[in-house]
């Protein structure tokens, strides 16, 4: 922070963060250093709406508000669940038999998907795919 004013450079709040990281690196877990980081954001818009737009915050509602803010982002951004299945072996149809697997997949997001065939017979020669 410049001596002559009380607003701070870009460089100097990226810093001051960069130091903060560095002193609680090993200190806090993952987790507690994002609901740090987002309770200090909070505090942070909290003056700001005072100093700038004359609105007041209850200390209360600002910590309420970040945990919402988190959790919100959590939600939004959590890794897509990955469903296993078991894996079942392949059985070999009798001489003179084939056998026919299908399968298929959909994503919903882009509403596209496909269908896979293949033939087998009982030696596991493929007829198609």
């Amino acid at each position: 922070m410049d001596s002559h004013s009380s607003t701070w450079t870009v460089s100097s709040a990226a810093t001051s963060i960069s130091s903060l990281d560095e002193a609680l690196h090993g200190v806090l877990s993952s987790d507690k250093w994002s609901e740090l980081l987002v309770l200090l954001w909070s505090i942070w818009k909290a003056r700001n709406d005072k100093v700038w737009h004359d609105k007041a915050c209850d200390p209360p509602q600002v910590i309420v508000r970040a945990h919402l803010w988190l959790q919100n982002y959590l939600q939004v951004n959590r890794p897509p669940v990955q469903i296993g299945r078991q894996r079942s072996k392949r059985m070999k149809p009798l001489p003179g038999w084939v056998s026919i697997c299908l399968n298929g997949a959909f994503n919903s997001l882009s509403w596209e998907g496909g269908v896979g065939v293949a033939a087998r017979d009982s030696n596991g020669t493929c007829f198609g795919g």
